[in-house]
């Protein structure tokens, strides 16, 4: 190959190859200079890939221009300049795809950078096809950025070589570079321009993985639609999180590629251009998926990236609860395990932004919160302004809001006022998008975000993962859902119960919370405090959400008890089975016997094992 020739001629110890595969993955190979020969048996075995090569060596096995040698050679990505066209003419004239070439320059001494820039310019090739590191395709090897695959082929490799100081004469003096452009004056210059999804994305923080290269290919389009120069555009793409190149000794150049890339595009398409991009579908093997684990704030009912619905009947504690679980995020304390052992081994601390038109900030949360002991008051954010999520124009104002607060949690108290009036929430569709900007706003800012949610108001006959209000699909839609009622054995005392976590094994408990009132002062009306308690053992979120039983049934119970075992012990199955008949449930029974002050008693093993119960 003539790949093992480029080489050889160079100085360094270590040579590398890339390859990126049909999903996009890039990957790097290192060659020592005694491995070189190896290359063509590698370049058959990776075939079905798009192959690359960095002309000159490295005295590390790091990609990086830090530990580039200087070789004997000029390269350049030259786009659709003609080499035979063109002067000084390349000693090695490769075609990477039809009409685009590549040419190398032998040299006498070894070149310096800047030379290899001030010779792309000159030729009008690729701006950001010049710098140490950069890499180019390999001859030979198939090209599959197009759908014929051509072979990349050379057309010739016994052009001149060139003596450095005759292509100095040639080239003109190093371009000038603005230094004067910062991203803060070219936003602020054109804020009141640009439309809010791209506000919104130059000021994003934190980029998700795997959608920066779509996120720079709109960016570029937009801004250059919106008015900007070029220089600008850079300026503002480089200062991003989408930037994927930074801290790449090519930087500058690639960015300037992607832009020039986007201005030839362009120009060749006419005034029309559309941001939106074609989607590949089915690229990526499971083999090429990165494992993660979820980052618990609350195991297992808050997770980041995720979205939970808690839900309950009115007055039941759901958004008191929730309240109270975002104090104890806002000041970095433990939240209550539902596994002993399973909790976080750190308190997560971090801010709240915590979304309820109906209820007053002043007059009710601030003090709910401070009643309660909120240290962090400043970690606390509550917007009352109302809108819907349908609304993308205050959805926009939204994620500009939270990018600027970074946000551990949010939480949207209740769903049915942010549903806004288009959605029709007994169909599934209809429902499962308007939850859509919540999954975004979850994945973008790596946050849990919660949604309240009212049970419907009959719920005879309905587990709780059916009782929400509105279509199941909401509930299939966010990973967790959290169900908040009364213990059945003590209607005085709130519970929370997992109904659904798709990343934690089923709980069969229930955590209990008491709210209880303080004695009111003159100036407030309502004063309470929130009390986490224990677990309790076999109680789910079916159990919490029927309706508490009466009083009477359960003195009607007791009296049932007094009248059977006045006459002595009898067997607790027979017991039940009278109960029954009586309509008296095998819970209310417990709850009498519990009352009563039964004694238990076990006789016997096996088949003739006997439980009694006598007064």
């Amino acid at each position: 190959m003539i790949i093992d020739r480029i080489w050889s001629q160079q100085d360094g110890q270590y040579f590398f190859l890339a390859t990126k595969s049909a999903s996009g993955k890039f990957r790097e190979h290192v060659f020592r200079r005694s491995e070189i020969k190896t290359i063509g048996q590698f370049c058959k075995d990776n075939e079905d890939k798009d192959i690359y090569f960095c002309p000159h060596g490295f005295s590390k096995a790091i990609r990086k221009k830090e530990f580039a040698v200087l070789p004997k050679m000029l390269w350049a990505d030259l786009d659709e300049a003609d080499p035979r066209k063109m002067k000084p003419k390349p000693t090695i004239a490769i075609e990477s795809s039809p009409g685009r070439f590549v040419g190398l320059w032998l040299t006498d001494k070894v070149i310096k950078e800047s030379l290899n820039r001030r010779l792309t310019y000159h030729l009008d090739a690729d701006h950001g096809g010049w710098d140490l590191t950069q890499v180019l395709r390999v001859p030979g090897t198939s090209n599959y950025k197009y759908s014929s695959t051509p072979r990349v082929r050379i057309l010739w490799d016994d052009g001149p070589s060139w003596k450095i100081s005759d292509v100095e004469k040639m080239l003109p003096d190093e371009p000038d570079i603005d230094e004067s452009l910062t991203a803060r004056d070219i936003f602020n210059k054109y804020e009141n321009m640009l439309p809010p999804w791209l506000r919104r994305e130059l000021m994003t923080t934190k980029a998700p993985p795997g959608k920066r290269s779509e996120m720079i290919w709109k960016l570029e389009h937009g801004l250059l639609e919106h008015g900007l120069s070029k220089d600008e555009a850079f300026v503002l793409i480089k200062a991003s999180a989408w930037n994927k190149f930074r801290g790449r000794n090519s930087e500058d150049a690639q960015l300037k590629r992607e832009l020039d890339k986007v201005v030839n595009e362009r120009m060749k398409a006419g005034a029309e251009s559309s941001v939106k991009r074609k989607h590949k579908y089915l690229t990526q093997p499971m083999s090429e998926v990165e494992s993660e684990n979820l980052d618990w704030i609350w195991y297992p009912i808050l997770a980041r990236g995720q979205i939970t619905i808690i839900e309950g009947d009115p007055g039941g504690g759901k958004s008191y609860l929730t309240q109270m679980a975002s104090k104890s995020i806002c000041d970095g304390e433990d939240l209550p395990e539902f596994i002993v052992g399973s909790g976080i081994d750190e308190p997560v601390q971090g801010k709240v932004a915590y979304f309820d038109m109906e209820n007053s900030a002043g007059t009710v949360t601030k003090k709910r919160l401070t009643n309660n002991g909120l240290k962090k008051q400043e970690f606390f954010y509550q917007e009352e302004e109302p809108f819907s999520w349908a609304d993308t124009e205050r959805m926009a104002q939204v994620f500009e809001a939270l990018e600027r607060i970074k946000p551990t949690l949010v939480v949207f108290d209740t769903m049915n006022t942010y549903l806004g009036s288009g959605v029709d929430t007994g169909r599934a569709n209809s429902s499962q998008e308007a939850m859509f900007p919540l999954k975004e706003i979850a994945v973008r800012f790596n946050c849990a975000v919660v949604i309240i949610r009212h049970l419907v108001k009959s719920k005879k006959d309905k587990s709780a993962l059916h009782a929400g209000q509105g279509s199941i699909a909401f509930a299939g839609f966010a990973r967790i859902v959290a169900t908040v009622g009364k213990l059945p054995d003590d209607p005085d005392v709130g519970a929370i119960a997992i109904t659904k976590c798709n990343f934690a094994p089923p709980v069969y408990d229930v955590l209990t919370f008491e709210i209880n009132k303080l004695p009111n002062l003159k100036d407030e009306k309502d004063r309470s405090r929130f009390k986490w308690g224990a677990l309790v053992k076999g109680v789910g979120a079916d159990d919490i959400i029927k309706t508490p039983e009466k009083n009477s049934d359960k003195e009607d119970a007791e009296e049932f008890l007094r009248d059977v075992l006045d006459e002595g012990p009898e067997d607790i199955k027979k017991l039940e089975v009278m109960a029954e008949k009586r309509g008296i449930s095998r819970r209310t029974l417990q709850r009498a016997a519990d009352a009563v002050g039964i004694k238990k008693s076990v006789k016997g093993f096996g088949k003739d094992r006997v439980s009694s119960w006598s007064l």
